[in-house]
């Protein structure tokens, strides 16, 4: 190869992505002339200040690593840098949080005396864009200086909050919780993450109340009377507002996540950010767009009395639209084919989807959760959260899907009340998981199914669990081996048993023992049984999903972290219960070629790289499958109920006329008719 050609290729492999025509132009001047001239820190403050300088900042402030920006990035920084209230809609695997880091950085150095707040639904997620900002600064030498590094300076992460200082300035990232330990918390910039899954009443209240004060309090007294009297005088338009506030230190929120459905609060934030933003100022324009969604959707949004659609801005990163080779190909079509289509275009195609398409649509299910207090057809109120425990005087119920390779095994667990059923606990994992967990030191057991009864028999322990519904099917009779096996019993373990049956006994009935398992062989028609009854008893609120409990996910994060547990803890335990969602959503009803209703997930077919060849993969359903067998188990518990309410009806006459005596002789509670069964 000869130098010219070298030359070439080392220009384009660094330039050629700024300039995707290939016309990379010259540098015919030395940028930097302004630094043989006084004052030229000043001056090069004022450039990377600059919203159009910002890639410079970058490089400046920034290490190697981090410090070399693709123009959307760039594009985005600029965005953020200028509006009051942008709204980021990106993909996942956009550099989204990476951004958000960034900025924050970028904000604290170039406007010194700034507050940033990080918030999410969770606090994991609001460290995950700390822990960037985190990385941004270990590699950042520059930045190291201008916060120390001593045992005292740079990025601190705490129990309840993660904070960094950058001269009089300061980021810190908290847990949202209730709202009650964050309320008279202070900031200029707030950055919302994954707004979607944020309570929307936390958000009003305490969220955005983190901006109200202005940095400058008589500044910003004196811009509004100077703007006041120049309105009165008729003087005021838009260019005049932005020579006079273009150096107002402005307070401002971001929001940020990837779509959702139609019926959650970020669709309609968008749709009033890309009114107000259409408007273009336009008064009457905005007023009759606010009349239609207002009618049409129920949308209820006070609008401030002082509105720049100027301040707005709405960035939507699909993608497809990410440079090439940002994502990788082949995962892409991976996440594609193990994923339902609704949710990929809401996650990856930045769609926000009117509602699932399945036998079980997401509206369904959302209005049988109780992130607010839900009142039942009988006119009660509930309102619950996930739980660790089970709590005194309640009857636990539990269904398990067994699976090892391709499948997770699943256990779900309700709380049996009179009039509904509650979704506590929800449990997955799989061999990939279960060899984690070894490897992390967090299982003694050296085989799945053992590692698994395991488990069964904590949680037995943990709730009052009075039933197990398991799948005979995919290694149910193995975990069934492993709940009865005396060799596998620990101190204070009871065997578990088959439930005894009066009509064809088992030969563990009068094994001393716990018998509450009942193998489920599942059928069509118990198939079409189970979901029929299922969406019967969502549509009735029999059947309830918990609130999504942040403030529960914090505290007990906190006490985890406290204790080093990291598995099986409340956020674990409430990321299952979204993913049981998810799961049903994914669920078609289709006819056999006989005519009866078959109940599936959606099979996708999948090229195999350099083969030629396509398979077909299937998404999970292994939490719905546990939940589908174990509801069905309630509501024939309900139907026991109402039948152990029934009178006692004599069934004989005489004694002596008595010729058949295998027929029932009386009719009442079950647990005397059946008395075997309750021994």
């Amino acid at each position: 190869m000869n130098a010219a050609l070298e030359d070439t290729i080392s220009e384009l492999r660094e330039y050629s992505y700024l300039f995707p025509d290939g016309n990379i132009p010259k540098v015919t001047h030395d940028p930097w002339e302004f630094a043989a001239g006084e004052n030229w820190a000043e001056k090069l403050i004022n450039i990377v200040s600059d919203e159009l300088y910002l890639g410079l900042a970058v490089k400046m402030f920034i290490g190697e690593k981090y410090n070399s920006l693709l123009p959307f990035q760039l594009m985005i920084l600029r965005t953020l840098w200028t509006k009051k209230l942008p709204m980021l809609i990106a993909s996942r695997g956009a550099g989204k949080s990476f951004i958000l880091a960034m900025y924050a950085i970028l904000r604290a150095i170039l406007d010194q005396g700034t507050k940033v707040v990080i918030v999410a639904a969770s606090f994991r997620q609001s460290k995950v864009v700390f822990r960037y900002i985190q990385d941004i600064w270990e590699i950042s030498p520059v930045l190291q200086s201008m916060t120390g590094t001593g045992k005292t300076n740079g990025p601190k992460t705490d129990v309840d909050m993660c904070r960094l200082r950058i001269g009089d300035s300061s980021i810190i990232a908290v847990p949202l919780g209730d709202g009650t330990k964050i309320r008279g918390l202070r900031a200029n910039i707030v950055l919302v993450d994954e707004y979607a899954s944020v309570p929307e009443e936390i958000l009003n209240v305490v969220v955005k109340g983190f901006g109200v004060v202005s940095r400058n309090p008589v500044e910003e007294v004196k811009q509004k009377a100077l703007m006041r009297h120049l309105k009165s005088k008729g003087l005021w338009d838009d260019e005049l507002q932005d020579i006079i506030f273009s150096n107002e230190s402005m307070n401002q929120i971001i929001y940020s996540g990837t779509a959702n459905y139609q019926f959650n609060h970020f669709y309609r934030d968008f749709m009033i950010w890309r009114s107000i933003i259409e408007s273009k100022g336009d008064t009457r324009k905005l007023a009759r767009q606010m009349t239609y969604l207002r009618e049409q959707n129920g949308y209820d949004y006070d609008l401030p009395e002082e509105l720049s659609w100027r301040d707005y801005a709405v960035i939507r990163l699909p993608n497809h639209m990410l440079p090439e080779g940002f994502l990788k190909e082949d995962y892409i079509a991976g996440i594609r084919a193990s994923m339902h289509t609704a949710l990929y275009h809401m996650e990856y195609g930045c769609i926000f989807k009117k509602d699932s398409m399945g036998f079980y649509r997401r509206s369904l299910i959302e209005s049988a959760t109780t992130n607010k207090p839900l009142t039942l057809p009988g006119g009660e109120e509930v309102e619950f959260a996930p739980l660790l425990r089970g709590m005194s005087g309640h009857n636990y119920i539990m269904g398990i899907d067994p699976a090892a390779e391709h499948d997770n095994f699943a256990i779900i667990i309700l709380e049996v009340h009179p009039t509904h059923r509650r979704i506590v606990y929800c449990w997955a994992t799989n061999k990939k998981d279960f060899n984690k967990r070894r490897k992390a030191g967090q299982v003694q057991e050296n085989e799945y199914y053992s590692f698994c009864g395991r488990k069964i028999k904590q949680l037995i322990k943990d709730f009052r669990i009075v039933r197990i519904e398991i799948d005979a099917g995919g290694g149910g009779t193995a975990v069934g081996g492993c709940l009865m096996n005396q060799d596998l019993l620990e101190e204070n373990d009871t065997p578990i048993y088959e439930i005894k049956n009066v009509i064809t006994p088992n030969i563990t009935d009068t094994e001393p023992g716990l018998h509450i398992l009942h193998y489920v062989k599942a059928t069509t028609e118990w198939n079409s049984q189970a979901n029929h009854q299922m969406k019967s008893d969502l549509e009735n609120k029999r059947l309830l999903f918990p609130k999504f409990d942040v403030m529960s996910i914090d505290i007990a994060q906190a006490t985890d972290h406290i204790a080093g547990l990291n598995f099986d803890n409340m956020e674990d335990n409430t990321i299952n219960i979204e993913n049981l969602k998810d799961e049903m959503t994914n669920i078609t009803i289709s006819e056999t070629p006989t005519g009866k209703e078959r109940f599936d997930i959606p099979q996708k077919r999948e090229s195999v790289p350099d083969s030629g060849r396509k398979k077909i993969t299937s998404l999970r359903k292994d939490r719905f499958s546990a939940l589908l067998m174990v509801n069905l188990y309630a509501n024939e518990l309900d139907m026991e109920r109402f039948d152990s309410m029934k009178d006692y009806e004599p069934v004989g006459g005489i004694t002596i006329d008595r010729t058949n005596t295998d027929n029932e002789l009386y009719t009442g509670m079950s647990r005397f008719a059946n008395y075997q069964e309750y021994l």
